[in-house]
C-alpha cells in the first residue's frame, strides 16, 4: 500500500532529523512534520490533499527565511499542537490579509488551493469553510488583478 510506504518514509525521515546532523532550519522542519504526525489519528489515515500540499510547500518555505510566507507559516505551525484536517490551512489569514504583502498572501493561498484541490474531501473542506464563495466573490471585485483571476 502506497500510503503505508509514505508513513514509513515519514517515520524514517523523522528519525534522520532526530539523530542526524543539525542544520539551521531543523527546528521548523521537525515542528511542521510533528504537527502533521500528531494530526493523524488512524493507521494509514488519508491526509487531505490540501494539507499534503501545505506541508510540501511549508517544507520548501522553511528553507527560505526570505520567503514572503516564512513568518506566517511558522506562526501558524507554532500556535497549534497539531493540524486540524477539518480546516483549510491559513486560508482566512492569507486571503483576508491586511499586511503590506496582502497581494502575495492571497496569491500564495490561491496557488495552494489550486495545487491541493484533488478530491471530494478537499472540496468538502472548502465548502464547509465557504472558501469557494469567498473566492468567487473576490474574483468579481475590483481588488482581483488578472493574476489572481487565473
Amino acid at each position: 500500500d502506497v500510503r503505508s510506504l509514505a508513513y514509513d518514509g515519514l517515520a524514517s525521515f523523522m528519525a534522520v532529523l532526530r539523530d542526524g546532523p543539525s542544520f539551521r532550519e531543523r527546528p521548523q522542519v521537525v515542528r511542521l512534520l510533528r504537527s502533521l504526525q500528531d494530526a493523524i489519528t488512524q493507521v494509514n489515515q488519508r491526509v487531505p490533499s490540501i494539507w499534503a500540499a501545505f506541508v510540501a510547500q511549508g517544507l520548501a518555505i522553511t528553507a527560505q527565511p526570505h520567503h514572503a510566507q516564512y513568518k506566517a507559516l511558522n506562526s501558524f505551525v507554532l500556535t497549534r499542537a497539531y493540524f486540524d484536517f477539518d480546516d483549510v490551512p491559513m486560508f482566512f489569514s492569507c486571503f483576508h490579509s491586511g499586511s503590506s504583502a496582502q497581494r502575495e498572501d492571497r496569491l500564495w493561498i490561491l496557488s495552494l488551493l489550486r495545487q491541493g484541490m484533488r478530491t471530494g474531501v478537499d472540496a468538502d473542506l472548502c465548502a464547509g469553510r465557504h472558501v469557494l464563495e469567498l473566492i468567487l466573490g473576490f474574483h468579481d471585485s475590483h481588488l482581483a488583478d488578472p493574476l489572481a483571476k487565473r
